[in-house]
């Protein structure tokens, strides 16, 4: 029988290893000096494939859009979970955020995942002339 491989059902990690995986995604496969995973595989997962709507395109495991903070628009690529779990890597701030959450099956999750990135952690973020 053909069984297949679900990381997202049931794959439990604490914060700071998910946030290793953010880190090692804005190091372009890096990690302590050492190529864990090929730059190549970096820059192809977080290459745009498809366009979802008017707010998100995808890459590969990664979803990337438009996050509003007081220094303008910031592009962010997210990997996301149930529950309104994410990984955030905003490349033009060198930026990795994680928010876990114990929310399952809920509605509105990603929503207020959203909200508490856009409110908390991008509102606190010190404007460069490189954005906004």
């Amino acid at each position: 029988m053909l069984r297949h491989f679900a990381p997202g059902g049931g794959l439990r990690l604490r914060s700071r290893d998910i946030a290793k995986l953010g880190l090692l995604v804005s190091a372009g496969g890096r990690w302590r000096e050492q190529q864990i995973v090929p730059a190549k595989w970096v820059d192809e997962v977080l290459t745009i494939r498809r366009t979802v709507d008017a707010e998100q395109t995808y890459g590969y495991l990664f979803w990337r859009r438009e996050y509003r903070s007081p220094c303008g628009p910031l592009a962010g690529w997210y990997m996301s979970g149930n529950g309104g779990n994410a990984v955030v890597y905003v490349p033009d701030q060198a930026l990795v955020a994680v928010v876990t959450r114990r929310h399952y099956n809920q509605r509105g999750m990603h929503q207020q995942t959203l909200t508490l990135l856009q409110d908390h952690v991008f509102a606190a973020l010190t404007c460069s002339s490189s954005i906004g």
